[in-house]
């Protein structure tokens, strides 16, 4: 199959893995770079989208496959479809945010993926007719168990980990976690924690967006990484990448609870999960205290996203359903 992936191909970003899988399954890719550096800020959305439309027109795809792509015009869509006769799906990575935009963009595609299974109703109320739950992957040969040497092993390693980007509610948590051995990763905690605060004392790295295989050593080198997604206490529903990303590495994760989790993971025996900040505090106490127990259910884990939960999994999935379709 010749596909057009409309992504940012930056490395270990969602379409990178895209096109990994998508190769090794042994299709044609193009990638169609809507990064902004191919279209910075001064170069207009119309610009874009008529440079899309000349993509396709020149590779002639059988599949246009948009990870995202906020600025992809509905209209454009439509015209990809009448003139090129193109089938066209959207993996949107960002639910439950972004919702608004995201139901505008839905219904021009022929094929639209969520991240957020509670969300599919919402979309084919907005007339999006071929709505599909698909989470995230992790990577066999990138999220993997690593050797650390002595000195990556003190500067990764720490009884509690959490990588992602700052927000209030992360802090909000955090902050009840500042007795323990705990270190936080990733953008945005430098300058944002606020002043006084002990978190801040608890804030490692460069700052920016922790990814590839700095990111699977700190992954390796915790003995718990922690997972708080962005809309902890307001949703239960939708989940991240984390949960495949640091058991595909064979860390012990422990996440916030969400209900498609129990269709992806035995809670208990291939991660863990909590749903309070007392919930998490008691959990993180009781294993630490049971190595054998944490030891086992993380090396549970990275068999079971490894059976179910790679990206090639995922794109297997999406083009069963495209060509059933």
């Amino acid at each position: 199959m010749r596909i057009l992936l409309v992504t940012s191909p930056a490395p270990y970003r969602l379409g990178w893995y895209c096109r990994r899988a998508l190769e090794r399954l042994g299709h044609s890719v193009e990638i169609f770079d809507f990064d902004k550096k191919s279209f910075p800020p001064w170069r207009s959305q119309a610009i874009l989208n008529e440079k899309l439309i000349e993509a396709v027109s020149r590779n002639r795809p059988d599949l246009l496959f948009v990870t995202k792509g906020k600025n992809i015009f509905p209209e454009t869509i439509s015209t990809i479809k009448e003139i090129y006769k193109v089938t066209t799906a959207n993996w949107w990575p960002d639910d439950p945010y972004g919702l608004d935009l995201s139901k505008k963009l839905a219904p021009a595609y022929d094929y639209y993926f969520t991240n957020d299974s509670a969300l599919i109703d919402d979309y084919r109320a907005s007339g999006a007719e071929n709505v599909y739950f698909l989470p995230f992957g992790c990577d066999c040969e990138v999220h993997r168990k690593v050797s650390l040497t002595e000195e990556e092993k003190r500067n990764y390693g720490s009884d509690i980990c959490f990588v992602g980007q700052w927000n209030k509610v992360r802090e909000d948590v955090l902050e009840n976690l500042i007795g323990f051995d705990l270190k936080v990763w990733g953008p945005g905690w430098r300058k944002k924690v606020r002043k006084g605060s002990k978190l801040r004392m608890k804030v490692h790295g460069t700052g920016k967006g922790l990814y590839g295989e700095e990111m699977v050593k700190v992954y390796n080198a915790g003995k718990i990484i922690l997972n708080i997604h962005l809309w902890f206490g307001e949703n239960e529903d939708g989940i991240n990448m984390r949960l495949f990303e640091a058991t595909g590495c064979g860390a012990f994760l422990l996440s916030d609870w969400k209900k498609e989790i129990p269709e992806l993971f035995d809670i208990g025996g291939e991660i863990a999960c909590y749903s309070s900040v007392s919930d998490l505090r008691r959990s993180i106490e009781y294993y630490l205290d049971n190595d054998g127990n944490r030891e086992a259910i993380a090396e549970k884990g990275q068999e079971r996203s490894y059976r179910d939960h790679t990206y090639l999994h995922r794109m297997e999935e999406t083009l069963r359903i495209v060509g059933d379709g």
